[in-house]
Order: structure tokens, then C-alpha cells, then sequence
């Protein structure tokens, strides 16, 4: 079963319901396209310049994504191309002194060109104990998919900054079943 496919139905219907009953409005709660955003907010331990230089190359991107999906750099445009649950986004990266965001050059399946898929801005932390990082994913799946996608990458992020590697359990220590 295509969750993705389920999330996205389940968001057209919601929309139009609401759009029954609050005409003009529906587009707007839930965002134009259908995708929802999520958002978290982290501090981590290092200078803004790091935290952004990760969130412009592709293959510390790709190492945040995880089994999630990859980045690579297309050689034609430079564009970045996102390869998420099977489908393909074409990013560019739109830079400011204290954010980075990736922004879709063409219509992907849920995205209208000109959506910000992934948006990291920063500013110091309270107590100059490094960075605030805040992560905002735009995706079409739920907001709470989206949530915990803004979670899981910040994470990854914040550890392979803090201490070179992202943590996982594959293989497993305790040589049990990959499936446990």
C-alpha cells in the first residue's frame, strides 16, 4: 500500500469538505497544494556556518535522509535532485546569511514548482551554547508524518555535527534479528 498515495486522498478529501463548508478557506488552512509542513526547533553546539554548509551538500543531505531517500547534484543545472519514496524533486537552494532553503524548480507529484521543501534557518542559542536550528519540511503527507520527518532529520543533523556519525543499530550489536 502507497502511504503517500493514501495520506495525499485523505488531504484532497479533507480539503474539499472543509471547502463545502468554509468556501475560499480550505486552500489556505491546508495549503494550496496539499502538502503539509512540520517544523522543530533544536540547539546545537556548533557555528551557524557548519549547520548551513551541511544543509546545502547533497551527500551529508542524503545522509540525513536515510532510508527516507537521497540527494544528488545533477551535473546539467546543478540543481538538487531529492529522490523520496520513489519520486524525484528538483530543488535549488535559495541561500540568506542565516537560512538555506530548497526550492522546487518544476510540479512533482503533490508540489507546486516554487514550494520550499526543506527550510533551515538559524540564530544564536540562549547562553551561547551554539546554534538555534529551526527545520521546516513541506511534504505531501499529514502534518504529523511531516512533524516527525522534521524531527528525524534535525536529529540525524544535530548528531552528525555534534560527533561525526549519525547513530543507528545496523547492524545489530547484539547480533538479533534485523526484524526485532
Amino acid at each position: 500500500m502507497d502511504v503517500g498515495a493514501v495520506a495525499g486522498a485523505a488531504v484532497r478529501g479533507v480539503r474539499a469538505a472543509a471547502g463545502k463548508v468554509l468556501p475560499g478557506t480550505a486552500g489556505a488552512v491546508l495549503g494550496a497544494d496539499g502538502a503539509s509542513s512540520g517544523q522543530q526547533v533544536m540547539t546545537i553546539g556548533r557555528p551557524a556556518g557548519d549547520v548551513l554548509a551541511a544543509c546545502r551538500d547533497p551527500h551529508v543531505l542524503s545522509r540525513l535522509l536515510g532510508e527516507l531517500g537521497g540527494v544528488r547534484q545533477d551535473a546539467a543545472d546543478g540543481a538538487l535532485v531529492w529522490t523520496l519514496g520513489g519520486r524525484e524533486v528538483a530543488t535549488r537552494a535559495e541561500e540568506q546569511p542565516d537560512a538555506v532553503r530548497h526550492t522546487t524548480t518544476r510540479d512533482a507529484e503533490g508540489l507546486s514548482a516554487g514550494t520550499v521543501l526543506l527550510e533551515v534557518g538559524t540564530a544564536p542559542a540562549p547562553a551561547d551554547l551554539g546554534t538555534e536550528v529551526r527545520l521546516r519540511v513541506r511534504a505531501p503527507v499529514g502534518d504529523l508524518a511531516a512533524g516527525a520527518a522534521a524531527f528525524t532529520l534535525l536529529y540525524r543533523l544535530r548528531a552528525l555535527l555534534v560527533t561525526g556519525e549519525i547513530p543507528t543499530i545496523d547492524p545489530q550489536p547484539a547480533h538479533r534479528a534485523a526484524s526485532r
